[in-house]
């Protein structure tokens, strides 16, 4: 079960795992891609590994992303510490004591459970629990040509075979890129935004890469889905003017202690993480940056009364103390702050853009305080009596909503 989860050391289980993709031949494109934050992949593992088979087994995703996955990722310095500047195998995940082998044993026997329909995982990953994402491929689907880990361009393929490309990685292990016949796929996982100064140039920093990033990516259309850590606008709030309150200058709603690095906070940077004026205006840059369409956008437009319990918000908050959701001060709110974004050139395939998850319980987001995001593509070949020529305000092309999912419960 090395081959899974691809810790420990040895290079017997770096080359089991390149193989699994090295001698496939590469072909075609995604049709079904998700993108999950599991919010902590033990615990998933432990606590709801039943549940989550279920859910892979019946959605079938031609390509699964997981985010926030938390195991650190191995160092040949065996006393290596967070930010000491060891060296990392970011690919592969550090073994420890007893513990933590026990947990990474569940982590395992969850991913052995899914072996016979999907490679991988393939991970990059921070200096510790913290962060870091893996990518699983469904075996006889499409299959990248590339795949790499960072956001810069990717160096020539190797081989003939699909090439897992490990040398760089994004330190935390917020990146994953895989080239795909026509198209880019792109999946990050973004920091939060924080509540202070160091936060807010952390976020700043990483909103600059990324659109950077999109910007020279040109060669094939962009796909790009993840948790983005951020609500675009108001409908994406259950509770706008409730979530705009905290953090803020008002009186008891600031987060964090003093003393603060920003006694006073700009109008700009109030809010909850996630809503905040500079993360929305970051957004907006992301898009016209990458010519790209919010496809959940595109499928669902917004109503001005949306249902709290529909599967319009993908965050739904932690649950209250001792488990018990309705005392948590999150229940009955929810942000949609994970996305699909596509192409311009690619607004046509988009057959269907869905949370999977729902309600003030959070069912369909399986132990996570996310649910999963799925974006269904239609085949390359153009389609018949394809109508195109209607555009949207803000000029891409205009498609038929999709017809809504029914979330998982």
């Amino acid at each position: 079960m090395k081959r899974w989860l691809v810790g420990g050391g040895g290079s017997t289980a770096k080359r089991e795992r390149r193989s699994d993709l090295s001698s496939l031949k590469a072909s075609g494109d995604p049709e079904r891609i998700v993108a999950w934050n599991v919010e902590n992949l033990v615990s998933r593992a432990r606590h709801d590994s039943a549940e989550v088979e279920a859910f892979v087994r019946d959605a079938k995703p031609d390509v699964l992303f997981l985010s926030e996955v938390k195991l650190a990722a191995h160092s040949t310095n065996h006393k290596a510490k967070r930010g000491d500047g060891s060296p990392r195998v970011r690919h592969r995940v550090k073994r420890g004591d007893k513990r933590v082998d026990d947990e990474l044993g569940d982590v395992e026997k969850a991913f052995d459970r899914l072996k016979d329909d999907y490679l991988g995982p393939f991970y990059s990953l921070s200096d510790w629990r913290y962060a870091g994402t893996c990518v699983l491929f469904r075996r006889g689907g499409p299959l990248p040509r590339r795949v790499w880990f960072d956001l810069v361009e990717p160096v020539p393929a190797a081989a003939p075979g699909v090439d897992v490309q490990t040398e760089s990685h994004q330190p935390d292990g917020r990146v994953i890129v895989c080239e795909y016949e026509t198209l880019w796929l792109l999946h990050t996982y973004a920091p939060n935004n924080g509540s202070d100064a160091d936060a807010f140039e952390r976020r700043a920093r990483w909103e600059t890469t990324v659109r950077g990033f999109v910007a020279r990516s040109v060669q094939k259309p962009l796909v790009f889905v993840g948790d983005l850590n951020v609500a675009p606008t108001d409908d994406d709030l259950s509770h706008a003017d409730w979530f705009r309150r905290w953090n803020s200058n008002a009186p008891g709603k600031r987060f964090g202690k003093p003393p603060y690095q920003i006694e006073t906070l700009q109008p700009d940077d109030q809010g909850q993480p996630g809503c905040t004026n500079r993360e929305r205006d970051a957004f907006r840059r992301l898009l016209e940056a990458g010519g790209l369409v919010d496809a959940f956008r595109r499928c669902h437009p917004p109503t001005a009364s949306p249902d709290v319990d529909a599967p319009l918000y993908s965050w739904r908050g932690p649950p209250g103390r001792d488990g018990d959701a309705r005392a948590g001060r999150y229940y009955a709110r929810g942000m949609r702050i994970d996305h699909a974004l596509v192409s311009h050139r690619l607004v046509h395939r988009i057959s269907a853009c869905t949370l999977l998850g729902h309600h003030r319980d959070r069912k369909g987001f399986m132990g996570s305080d996310h649910c999963p995001i799925q974006l269904c593509l239609a085949s390359p070949d153009p389609l018949p009596n394809q109508e195109v020529a209607s555009v949207t305000d803000n000029g891409g092309p205009r498609v038929p909503p999709a017809q809504p999912h029914t979330a998982h419960t």
